[in-house]
């Protein structure tokens, strides 16, 4: 059977329990480890390399970013009523009354309101207090929509995110090498999905005056798409190939098509090719544990796939 065809096996058995106000609460995994990689091995890279790895982390973090709003609005809120509390006792301790400005007052709250913001506990603290609070407006059907709505948005964003980098890296190299254009409009896998194109190197500089590159994704055999425009772009990508047949990038892949054309509503052909029980007519749910997921699967591809590239670019 066509590997773009066959079906996952089902994903684990889930409780009859339904979605809660929590599992829509996105905290970020820690930033020093998620993106340990960029800090500790990006700098290596060639000159021509550097603009993608910048482009890939900054879009990587605006997919988090955006679905970490609420979260990030919480934890303002809880930082902004300690300081208050901080500065009324400092009011208090100095006998003003009223609204009579004591600017030192608010400076000493300001002092050690800095310091709690250094110490790991405190931090802990405001990050619990904003769960609590998120998980009390969640429990409104209205509140809860919305926020499992912007997880979806976080779904559609990480496979952009990735789509992104491919187009950028291989318009790159094509740039630099005219075999790779000719290799990629004969191979009779990948002829169909890219056209290139002429293009402002003003706007795009890390294109060189090369080619600009559109690629076709939008089937729900994308994945097998990416294996091919790999295999004749990084013929011996042998750790992408591996990485690319990870199941939670089918799951993406499925998944942003159906938000993208079907507004997240389950169907038929969604479940076959998941073995998602979610029932048809039904708005597709993600959870905040399932986007980290997918957003980890997303950086550990997009960097397989510029270590590839700047190992080409190095060696012209």
């Amino acid at each position: 059977m066509d590997s773009a065809t066959q079906k996952l096996p089902p994903p684990p058995p889930k409780t009859d329990a339904p979605f809660s106000g929590e599992d829509a609460i996105f905290i970020p995994l820690d930033g020093k480890t998620f993106y340990a990689w960029f800090a500790e091995n990006s700098r290596h890279y060639p000159a021509q390399a550097q603009p993608l790895v910048k482009s890939f982390r900054k879009n990587l973090e605006g997919a988090g970013l955006t679905v970490f709003m609420p979260m990030l609005v919480a934890v303002g809120m809880r930082m902004r009523s300690r300081y208050e509390e901080l500065r009324a006792a400092e009011r208090v301790s100095r006998g003003v009354k009223g609204n009579t400005p004591c600017p030192e007052a608010s400076a000493a709250a300001k002092a050690q309101f800095t310091k709690e913001i250094d110490d790991p506990d405190r931090r802990e603290q405001w990050t619990n207090a904003a769960i609590e609070y998120l998980s009390c407006i969640y429990q409104s059907k209205q509140y809860e929509t919305a926020a499992f709505s912007l997880l979806r948005q976080g779904v559609a964003q990480a496979w952009e995110t990735l789509e992104t980098l491919v187009i950028d890296c291989i318009s790159t190299l094509a740039a630099r090498d005219a075999a790779l254009s000719n290799r990629l409009t004969h191979d009779p896998h990948t002829k169909d999905l890219v056209h290139f194109f002429s293009t402002d190197s003003a706007a795009q500089p890390a294109l060189k005056n090369g080619p600009a590159l559109l690629i076709n994704l939008q089937a729900s055999n994308a994945v097998e798409q990416l294996k091919h425009l790999f295999r004749v772009t990084f013929p011996g990508g042998g750790q992408l190939q591996m990485l690319l047949n990870r199941r939670e990038l089918e799951i993406l892949n499925q998944r942003r098509l159906l938000i993208r054309h079907r507004s997240g509503t389950v169907d038929t052909l969604y479940r076959e090719q998941t073995g998602d029980q979610a029932a048809e007519g039904t708005e597709v749910m993600i959870t905040s544990g399932e986007l980290k997921g997918y957003l980890c699967t997303v950086r550990d591809i997009g960097i397989e796939i510029l270590k590839e590239t700047s190992e080409l670019i190095a060696r012209k």
